[in-house]
């Protein structure tokens, strides 16, 4: 018996890939956020360093001064140009 191939098996399959594709896109766009968040974070930490602070007192500075990271996240998100 010869198994055959329906459009609607073929538009499943088309939104099952569509779907693993925004999937990964996603997944890709949310590592790279999480990599700029901390390299900016690691930058102020380094610029207060340099300006003379120990690494502990450098890293609150700079979170204080950073701001809530995930409330940036969600803000950046918000502005990513895929759903």
């Amino acid at each position: 018996m010869c198994s055959q191939t329906t459009s609607d098996d073929l538009s499943a399959q088309g939104r099952h890939e569509m779907i693993w594709d925004t999937w990964l896109r996603r997944r890709r766009w949310e590592k790279r956020l999480d990599a700029d968040l901390r390299f900016h974070l690691e930058q102020l930490i380094n610029d207060y360093i340099s300006a003379g602070l120990g690494r502990e007192e450098a890293r609150q500075r700079a979170y204080r001064e950073f701001g809530a990271v995930e409330l940036t996240k969600d803000e950046c998100r918000d502005q990513r140009p895929f759903p």
